[in-house]
């Protein structure tokens, strides 16, 4: 089996993409609360591509290890992300 190579040109063009919606709501957002309506639908975007994205590694990842007659499939790897300085105290909130 292939290893798969990373980043892919998905995953590339998709930090390109959420970086520019980053960098469109970040001049909202630290204006505060208030500008709130105007940042989530910028970054809605970034995180609508990406599930799109996660949903297509899955849907690929279970198509080619459930196919019949195949010997099998494994993956392995490690998942690591920098904190986000100044940015880990914040959480979910509900609805």
């Amino acid at each position: 089996m292939n290893p798969c190579v990373w980043p892919s040109a998905r995953t590339t063009g998709l930090r390109e993409f959420s970086a520019t919606r980053a960098d469109k709501a970040l001049p909202l957002a630290q204006k505060g609360e208030g500008e709130r309506p105007n940042v989530e639908p910028i970054l809605l975007e970034s995180v609508n591509e990406c599930a799109r994205a996660v949903a297509d590694l899955l849907y690929t990842l279970f198509a080619l290890g459930l196919e019949k007659g195949g010997a099998g499939a494994g993956l392995e790897g490690t998942v690591d992300a920098p904190s986000l300085s100044g940015n880990n105290a914040k959480s979910a909130r509900p609805r």
